[in-house]
């Protein structure tokens, strides 16, 4: 049975979204149909069956190499063992970001599906009471600081994948102007393949903070109150699959997003010296693991 030839895992808010639209530009791959099966992730797409996941993509003969792009894979919990069902030996890539950089940008990404009430700060000091529970949606947006803290997690697959090839990508390289395209190269060459970089908008910046279009939309694809999302519901069930509605759920939200991006705003909040020396030591365990020079990030505008 064919296995993913490569599982780019994360991080989460790490341009995992922009490399997968760069990605399959390249006609030698085939990523799924739907973008982020989370088959490995979720509990009711996993019992779907391996054979649901491997004809999510393209296999036809021109497609020598398949894999996917899902950034929930690295953190989720049962990840691993799932993974392990069914493939012993593949290539990881993740890209790692700056961690308070990164859980910011989570933070942001929640507040914008209407899932985040609180303050930055806030929801910091609230994190671990609310990942207590262990349901799936809260793992899934609330874990700003405990998916920034990158090295239990890496160690975590190499052990579980000891056969396997891991390429770290660091976020500032795969999207400074001066190296991005060198980065992709090299992340399409740890793949397996030259990349025909002349077809590639190197400007495309994917999955940004931006504003809705519609709120009406951003409602029905995000509120599970929504009025109008209950009147939808029963219809849209009745004459789509479930795999459908994905689908266009998932185009929904990229279509809604608006073409004027929203101003970056750098957060102003002094992180608690507990909080720095628990980052520092994280990244200092992740430079040792991966080899990337990530020293810069103990300076003062990584840490906020």
């Amino acid at each position: 049975m064919r296995k993913p030839d490569f599982l780019i895992i994360g991080a989460q808010k790490a341009g995992t979204t922009t490399l997968h639209d760069w990605l399959i530009t390249q006609s030698q791959l085939s990523l799924p149909n739907i973008k982020e099966t989370h088959f490995f992730s979720k509990e009711n797409r996993f019992e779907k069956g391996y054979n649901w996941y491997i004809k999510q993509f393209d296999m036809t003969s021109d497609k020598k190499i398949i894999g996917e792009v899902d950034p929930d894979y690295i953190f989720m919990p049962g990840v691993i063992e799932k993974i392990r069902q069914y493939i012993k030996k593949t290539k990881f890539i993740i890209i790692l970001r700056s961690p308070i950089e990164r859980a910011y940008s989570h933070y942001k990404m929640s507040c914008y599906r209407g899932y985040e009430k609180l303050s930055f700060l806030e929801a910091l000091k609230a994190e671990n009471n609310r990942l207590k529970s262990n349901d799936y949606h809260s793992v899934a947006h609330f874990s700003y600081l405990s998916r920034s803290f990158y090295a239990p997690q890496i160690i975590k697959f190499k052990k579980a994948f000891p056969d396997s090839a891991f390429y770290f990508s660091n976020f500032d390289d795969l999207f400074s102007k001066d190296h991005k395209e060198k980065e992709f190269t090299s992340i399409c060459e740890f793949i397996g393949f030259t990349p025909d970089t002349s077809i590639i908008d190197f400007d495309l910046s994917s999955n940004v903070a931006s504003t809705p279009r519609s709120t009406v939309l951003h409602n029905l694809i995000y509120n599970k109150n929504s009025p109008i999302k209950k009147i939808v519901r029963p219809f849209a069930r009745l004459l789509f699959s479930e795999d459908q509605r994905l689908k266009v759920a998932q185009q929904g939200e990229k279509f809604n997003r608006a073409k004027k991006k929203l101003n970056p705003q750098r957060l102003k909040f002094k992180p608690s010296q507990e909080l720095r020396e628990q980052t520092i030591k994280d990244l200092d365990k992740l430079q040792t693991i991966t080899g990337l020079d990530v020293s810069y990030w103990h300076r003062e505008e990584y840490l906020l």
